[in-house]
């Protein structure tokens, strides 16, 4: 019973941790009104986070992720920059930052289940930001083309996404 407080405790402070540090990450080098903005999405972000940890609202975890998501995409892409490189490690990191929600609030019995668990969330956030790269590394070469290449490009992230979700059901 204490090795699963303990594991739930852990598990909580290292989804807040990793979500307040992704919210700096998006906010920084704001000023002004931009900064207030994206404030306050981070807030509320890491409010739905705490909620979720505390049991009260269990979707805040996802929800809190994704306002951390749309400032950073508000901050980045909006203004008309290209995209940023370090996206793939975000997007792995929100994701590992629900997961772990997940895991304070449900720990596994047993500790070869817990080990188990904590293997395959290592292995999905490298695998996703690795996917990520590989994603970006691909948009960015110069390939000649039209719609075709625009049409297969499409296809093969729609089933990369369509496998990803396939492999996270399994």
């Amino acid at each position: 019973m204490a090795r699963a407080a303990g594991t739930r405790l852990a598990g909580a402070a290292a989804a807040l941790g990793l979500a307040a540090g992704l919210a700096l990450f998006v906010i920084r080098g704001l000023d002004g009104a931009a900064l207030v903005l994206a404030g306050l999405g981070a807030a509320a972000a890491l409010a739905g986070i705490l909620a979720a940890l505390a049991g009260l609202w269990p979707a805040g975890a996802w929800v809190g992720a994704a306002l951390i998501g749309l400032d950073y995409v508000l901050v980045t892409w909006l203004p008309g920059g290209p995209v940023d490189a370090s996206s793939p490690a975000v997007a792995a990191a929100l994701l590992l930052t629900v997961e772990l929600a997940h895991l304070s609030l449900r720990v596994p019995a047993d500790a070869r289940a817990l080990a188990r668990r904590l293997l395959a969330l290592a292995g999905l956030g490298v695998g996703s930001a690795g996917l990520g790269w590989l994603l970006l590394l691909a948009a960015s070469l110069p390939l000649p083309g039209g719609w075709v290449t625009t049409a297969l490009g499409a296809a093969a992230a729609v089933a990369a996404m369509a496998l990803v979700a396939r492999v996270r059901r399994a």
